[in-house]
């Protein structure tokens, strides 16, 4: 994982920035809305009746889900081989 400024992020400044508050408070809330999205889906609340519809909004449900994952699956990897998320 690289910071914006292309500067190397250290292992111990990841392992930091994914204990605090504010980054545990917005991965559950992101969670959360995976959770919904998914009921959503599962349930067929984007089943709209006409199959143009349907497909756009079941897209659109399938992309917002996966780019909570991106998220939510950040991984920190070491020079050495090693990779570290953030359920580590």
């Amino acid at each position: 994982m690289q910071q914006s400024n292309q500067e190397e992020l250290s292992k111990e400044s990841f392992g930091l920035w994914k204990t605090l508050p504010i980054t545990n408070e917005i991965l559950k809330g992101l969670r959360e809305e995976k959770r919904l999205l998914q009921i959503t889906l599962s349930t067929g609340q984007s089943l709209l009746g006409d199959a143009g519809a349907t497909a756009e909004k079941t897209a659109e449900l399938v992309g917002m889900i996966k780019g909570i994952d991106l998220v939510l699956n950040i991984e920190y990897e070491d020079g050495e081989g090693g990779t570290y998320g953030l359920s580590d």
